[in-house]
């Protein structure tokens, strides 16, 4: 019974490792990956860089978007996505600006805040 137990456990283990490794990897026959688009308020303008914020709504926004971002992790009650994206025109773009932004073939990187780098960032409206 204990052999079967630490059998499944394996299984299970392997198959949730699978997953885990192919998330945001999928790509055509050409080797292009999907193409991935985020949306966010733009919360930073630094040289070729941006810090989104994702999943959030304008009423929200308003009430962090003088907040820095140390005030942001030390804030318990902060559950939003943060997101650097790193773009050639940043410049572009001032804090509040609601953006799509797609993202290269990179993808993103899974660090805190996550980072990305994008192909192009448009105004949303």
């Amino acid at each position: 019974m204990k052999k079967m137990m630490a059998i499944y456990l394996m299984l299970v283990a392997i198959f949730s490792l699978m997953i885990g490794c192919s998330f945001n990897s999928s790509s055509d026959d050409k080797g292009k990956t999907d193409d991935l688009r985020i949306q966010g308020y733009i919360l930073e303008v630094a040289e070729e860089e941006v810090l989104l914020v994702r999943d959030i709504s304008l009423s929200e926004f308003n009430k962090i978007r003088d907040l820095s971002l140390e005030e942001l992790m030390e804030n318990d009650e902060f559950s939003h996505d943060l997101i650097y994206v790193k773009y050639e025109n940043s410049s572009e773009f001032s804090i509040g600006d609601r953006v799509i932004a797609s993202i290269s073939s990179d993808g993103i990187y899974e660090t805190w805040p996550a980072q990305a780098e994008a192909e192009k960032i448009e105004l949303y409206n």
